[in-house]
């Protein structure tokens, strides 16, 4: 899903589908870690490990994140 960075008051921010974060458990507050992958190609954002993120939204994830990897090169040419 592509998204554009907004400007939200003088910092830049993505806005998450309502979709996404209610099949990830999360509300408006909750905490998620952000980070780069290893490359550099990628921001990832991840539910804090708590009462949001439940062991099937945990596994979910993981199994989403291996499919990404192994299919990458055609997600990508098909996000073109």
């Amino acid at each position: 899903m592509r998204q554009k960075i907004l400007a939200v008051g003088r910092r830049p921010a993505v806005l998450l589908p309502r979709l996404m974060l209610r099949q990830l458990g999360l509300r408006e507050g909750a905490e998620v870690e952000v980070r780069m992958d290893s490359r550099g190609a990628r921001i990832e954002i991840m539910p804090v490990a708590g009462p949001q993120a439940s062991a099937e939204t945990r596994r979910f994830m993981e199994r989403a994140d291996s499919f990404i990897e192994r299919h990458r090169r055609t997600l990508e040419r098909l996000a073109r």
